[in-house]
């Protein structure tokens, strides 16, 4: 890690010892960023201790980026803490087929991206989108959004995302909401 300036974001590798607070990230991020999308039951009901534990589980038996198989796995800092979680790879889209055929390799998703609420909004999640976006180079990047989370729909334009018009339900225990998957494009090729 290099030196930063205090209360400055680093994004680095996420090890094994960042599962707990992954997962801690994970959980108020759907506990905020979800509230009138899924039931208060169900959000309140979440356990970042458990999900830490089987996050570390996972992490001990396939290694720190294997998550799935994953281009990287990383997390933001901000005064030595974790305050953001960023998870990308291989797409995973059946119906990309014409594009997944015509240069796999250009073909990436970002598979989850969280920020703590208390750190929303002092560029946490705007560095993680800064190196994922690095580290797949040229390639075409999708993901998932619930459509009723406008905010992270906002956040996703601003970082040249568009929605391509695939939909589909996503459901987790009793809870549903539709999603929308957004896509962008490679970025063009600077001058030779």
């Amino acid at each position: 890690m290099t030196d930063a300036a205090p209360g400055a974001v680093v994004v680095r590798d996420a090890t094994i010892d960042d599962a707990f607070a992954i997962a801690r990230v994970r959980t108020r991020g759907w506990q905020s960023g979800y509230a009138g999308i899924f039931s208060a039951e169900f959000l309140g009901g979440l356990d970042a201790e458990d999900g830490g534990r089987r996050l570390h589980e996972r992490m001990v038996e396939h290694g720190a980026a294997a998550i799935p198989p994953a281009t990287a796995n990383l997390v933001a800092e901000a005064g030595g803490d974790v305050v953001g979680w960023c998870l990308l790879g291989e797409n995973r889209d059946e119906n990309l087929t014409a594009l997944r055929s015509a240069d796999p390799d250009r073909l990436r998703e970002i598979y989850a991206i969280y920020v703590d609420p208390e750190h929303w909004g002092v560029g946490a999640g705007r560095s993680l989108m800064a190196e994922a976006l690095r580290r797949t180079g040229d390639a075409v990047v999708t993901l998932w959004v619930l459509e009723a989370n406008t905010r992270a729909r906002r956040f996703y334009t601003a970082a040249g995302f568009a929605p391509d018009g695939d939909r589909e339900l996503y459901s987790t225990g009793d809870q549903s909401a539709w999603e929308v998957r957004y896509r962008r494009e490679a970025p063009p090729a600077g001058p030779k």
